[in-house]
């Protein structure tokens, strides 16, 4: 075959282009995998951060004889309000994305203020 043939130039680009695309998919996987190890760690040491203050949380609680119940149930009063302050700023950001996140049953209301103190009116 003669190099000028134009089907020899378009089967040389397109093994150049496959060559190529090899070479990005091979850097997507490395990368991927990189992301993957970084995810487990940031999510193993959330895991372990909310769960040490959790528990110092509730040792708190009960040197304040505020029970078991109580506490979780401030606790969940209390993730449904941050969950919602920041769903109203995702909102302000990207209202498609915010409905896309929010996975809020058509019951739940919103908590636009915090709960009272935990500390203040034991029960």
């Amino acid at each position: 075959m003669d190099t000028n043939d134009p089907v020899l130039q378009i089967l040389q680009m397109v093994a150049a282009m496959e060559q190529r695309l090899n070479l990005l998919e091979e850097a997507q996987r490395k990368k991927a995998g990189a992301c993957a190890t970084d995810e487990g760690m940031n999510f193993t040491l959330r895991e372990a951060r909310f769960h040490a203050l959790y528990d110092v949380v509730r040792e708190l609680s009960a040197r304040e004889g505020i029970s078991e119940e109580r506490l979780t149930q401030h606790v969940a009063a209390l993730v449904n309000f941050h969950r919602d302050r920041l769903l109203r700023l995702a909102e302000n950001i990207n209202p498609r994305w915010a409905a896309q996140i929010d996975n809020r049953g058509p019951g739940d209301d919103p908590a636009p203020e915090p709960p009272p103190s935990l500390f203040c009116g034991k029960t």
